[in-house]
């Protein structure tokens, strides 16, 4: 195995080996800047998917949670669905208020070896730091093809960003029943 390849290992309530050395990057910065601890304290990143899903109905439930960042993780950025395919979201999303970030390239899905592996990688630590300095600027939120995270990737970079104390919230529906008129 690569130097640069750091087997993880998931156990509730053990950090990975990967998530300690960048939480212990963000300590050292943050405490010298006389920030928190990590810097993290409060950060807040939600996540979606959008399958099944019309842009209306997606752009609603962005609204919704007042998303003002999106950060597409798809590592091949395009779509059955015109709307969704990387080109018309740069369009379309801004034209609504919402940047759109596409970080495929360093967090995006299917990779060799399988995504775990990957995460022990320089370039999924530079992928979560370019994800987390996003954060800080605006309400952000992660974004891949399906609906459920439970079967995405995306639950691979989540459960990394918690151990790191990151709050995560997944989109699954609208925060109030008001808004069921856009499905």
């Amino acid at each position: 195995m690569p130097d640069s390849v750091v087997p993880l290992k998931y156990c509730h309530g053990t950090l990975s080996l990967v998530a300690k050395q960048i939480k212990a990057s963000y300590d050292l910065r943050h405490v010298a800047k006389g920030q928190g601890a990590t810097g993290l304290e409060g950060l807040t990143i939600w996540t979606i998917g959008y399958s099944g899903r019309s842009k209306r109905a997606f752009l609603a439930l962005l609204k919704d949670y007042g998303i003002e960042i999106l950060v597409d993780v798809r590592h091949f950025p395009t779509s059955k669905n015109p709307d969704f395919k990387r080109e018309a979201m740069e369009t379309w999303l801004p034209e609504n208020g919402i940047r759109y970030v596409w970080l495929g390239d360093l967090l995006g899905g299917f990779r060799r070896g399988g995504y775990e592996r990957y995460m022990g990688t320089p370039a999924f630590r530079e992928g979560i730091e370019k994800l987390i300095e996003l954060a800080k600027q605006g309400r952000t939120c992660i974004m891949c093809m399906e609906r459920n995270p439970k079967y995405c990737h995306r639950r691979h970079i989540a459960a990394y960003l918690e151990s790191m104390g990151v709050r995560i919230v997944h989109i699954l529906g609208f925060r109030s029943a008001d808004i069921r008129s856009f499905r």
